[in-house]
């Protein structure tokens, strides 16, 4: 029978005739001369069968020779007409008991043959007990589900493919639209550029990261004589080497939304080589198992987003890596999932040796919560070296958030250390250059750190090879007890500036809070080339130094917060680019008796500046109100005070002495 929408099914009247024909049951029963051809019977499931040829003997509960079950019929035709999927339409249980692997992989096999779509919302669980990859290079995995795929240890991989192409064969400038090569490309390919052995941009002295090679993904807008165009300038630069390779990314797109996958081994799932995917999942590996590494992992992404969702990875597994959300070698990525937990890191973006590894670029992680096990003691949110012109924005990250590679950012996000957590809330490691800024920024709880900013050890910045601006600018900090100031500095081996525009300490300050950089040497020999910390939002006072160890950094441009007060030895006005300026009113009574240079001058009158100066004794000037000083002039100074004397055209043996004085030295090296 057609139905109205052309679709072949097993009508009524067909089992009418079968029940009518064989018997009130319809069920098989022998016959002496076998059943006729066409004729159906009810087996004892229940399934209606058909038979294929004439005197049919054969029992089809036990031997289907001869006999075809129209249902199967039925089932291949709608697969044909309809654009949907499911495991159970290939024999899947989704009872996440009986092991659905066979089912699955059929699924999927059918499912990129068809360009069809994975759609099941019966809120099944399917097992897997092997590995489940799917090879789908320029093809589309349309899945919308509520459905889960579980395993103990087998992984979800879904990947297209990437090759080998050619080289780079005349020598390319960053900035540049094209490259010369006699690779064969079309507009709208995707290729990847990667440097496999020499490294123009990041460092190759990364102990055990020396994968962390130059690279890009590009879209070809169009090819003619050998010159490939792209869509946009090259972002490095390369040699005629053989080392620059070129590689086509074969890639899958993935539109995925509401799968679910668990499995406790090496990871849960894996997307690879891919462009265009919007994805949307719950991934979870929960059971800590040795060398265990991810919950979900992006790699060789271009282009892409996560959208919602949960990466999971529980435990900090022995001689794993623990990456609830791991991203690798991707360039423009956004990711907004809704949760990330890993043992070690919530959510890390790094690399791993392969083709078209490229650096990660553009990758912003916004509006998720962020955690990881405080035993850790690692990075929450993490850069890893190989990473450029990246963020964490609006995140709730409870722990650490790492900056490294060039010009990373943590822009708005609350930030809530662990009790008793000792580590800056914001720090870096993997520093390559460029700006690296906390912008907005909250540090809800800083646990029991010290700084709010700073390097990991004063031997990282040694994998440097731009140079640097360290920042955090509008950063709130909650105080603790702990808390000696904001900022940790060290030497780097290239030019590097430190930053603090605009700050606030909410609460009140510990007695330990003493200053506003800490500065120590470290293993580099290059000084901080430029010092700023400028608007401060709380009450600062005068006890607070500005930089502990800015005695060796004298000569080095600073500027800093306006601040200014009094004592019963005057007042004092700090300027920004680090002068002081004491100023006093003095009097006194005394003779003026001893002759000097055709005049006279009076005993020596002591002021102790109300602040004490740094570097070279400050100018003094000074001017005098009464009838009887020709000048006052300064015989002896320094750092704390200076040796004052009214002079006179004419002896006196009482003088009544009064007279303004101010002193401009430096408060800052």
């Amino acid at each position: 029978m057609i139905t109205s929408g052309g679709t072949t099914t097993l009508g009524l009247y067909d089992f009418k005739i079968g029940i009518e024909q064989f018997g009130q049951t319809g069920y098989w029963v022998q016959k002496a001369n076998g059943y006729p051809i066409n004729k159906r019977i009810m087996l004892a499931n229940g399934d209606i069968v058909k038979s294929t040829i004439s005197g049919n003997m054969n029992d089809p509960n036990v031997d289907m020779t001869g006999w075809v079950n129209p249902k199967s019929y039925q089932d291949k035709l709608n697969l044909s007409i309809i654009n949907y999927v499911n495991p159970k339409m290939f024999g899947g249980a989704g009872d996440g008991i009986t092991d659905d692997t066979q089912a699955i992989k059929d699924c999927f096999s059918f499912m990129l043959a068809n360009d069809a779509i994975f759609y099941d919302y019966s809120e099944s669980s399917y097992l897997f007990t092997s590995a489940i990859t799917v090879e789908a290079p320029n093809k589309t995995v349309n899945i919308a589900t509520n459905c889960k795929l579980v395993s103990d240890t087998s992984i979800l991989h879904i990947r297209g493919a990437v090759a080998e192409i050619g080289t780079i064969t005349t020598a390319a400038n960053k900035g540049s639209i094209s490259i010369t090569s006699s690779i064969s490309v079309n507009a709208g390919d995707v290729i990847a550029i990667h440097n496999t052995v020499n490294n123009s941009f990041f460092n190759n002295a990364f102990t055990g990261r020396e994968y962390y090679k130059d690279g890009e993904f590009k879209t070809v807008e169009s090819v003619s004589g050998g010159v490939i165009t792209f869509t946009s300038p090259l972002e490095s630069s390369y040699d005629a080497a053989l080392t620059n390779k070129v590689y086509k990314l074969n890639p899958v797109k993935c539109l995925i939304d509401g799968l679910s996958v668990e499995s406790h081994g090496l990871g849960a799932c894996i997307i690879s080589m891919t462009h265009k995917s919007e994805i949307n999942m719950k991934v979870k590996n929960l059971l800590n198992r040795d060398n265990s590494r991810f919950a979900f992992q992006i790699d060789r992404a271009y282009d892409c987003r996560i959208t919602g969702g949960e990466y999971i990875k529980k435990g900090v597994a022995l001689g794993g890596t623990d990456y609830g959300l791991a991203i690798v070698n991707c360039q423009d990525l956004l990711a907004t999932p809704n949760y990330c937990y890993g043992g070690r890191h919530a959510s890390a973006v790094g690399g791993a040796p392969g083709l078209a590894t490229v650096p990660n670029r553009r990758v912003y992680i916004e509006n998720a919560k962020l955690e990881n096990d405080p035993t850790s003691e690692l990075h929450v949110a993490d850069f890893h070296g190989n990473t450029a012109d990246s963020h964490y924005k609006n995140c709730h990250i409870y722990g650490r958030i790492n900056l490294s590679g060039y010009s990373s950012k943590s822009i708005k996000n609350k930030i809530y250390m662990g009790v008793g957590e000792v580590r800056t809330p914001i720090g870096y490691t993997e520093v390559i250059g460029g700006n690296i800024l906390s912008i907005g920024d909250e540090v809800l709880n800083a646990g029991a750190s010290i700084y709010v900013m700073s390097w990991t050890t004063s031997l990282n910045p040694q994998f440097m090879t731009e140079k640097a601006v360290f920042g955090l600018i509008d950063i709130t900090v909650h105080a603790n007890t702990t808390l000696l100031g904001i900022f940790s500095m060290f030497n780097t081996p290239l030019d590097s500036s430190y930053i603090i525009d605009g700050f606030n300490v909410v609460g009140e300050l510990p007695a330990s809070f003493n200053r506003i950089y800490n500065y120590l040497a470290g293993a580099e020999a290059k000084k901080p080339v430029y010092i700023q910390a400028t608007r401060p939002n709380f009450n600062i006072t005068d006890a607070v130094t500005p930089i502990s160890g800015d005695g060796a950094l004298a000569g080095i441009p600073k500027r800093f917060y306006e601040l200014s007060g009094s004592n019963a030895n005057g007042s004092w006005t700090r300027l920004s680019d680090g002068t002081m300026i004491c100023r006093a009113k003095l009097t006194a009574t005394l003779p003026i008796t001893t002759a000097v240079n055709g005049g006279f001058k009076s005993e020596g009158i002591q002021w102790i500046y109300p602040k004490t100066f740094v570097g070279d004794a400050p100018n003094i000037d000074a001017m005098s109100f009464d009838n009887v000083s020709a000048s006052i002039r300064g015989t002896s100074k320094g750092s704390n005070g200076a040796n004052l004397h009214s002079f006179s055209n004419v002896s006196l043996a009482s003088a009544g002495i009064n007279f303004d004085v101010k002193a401009i030295g430096r408060y800052l090296s």
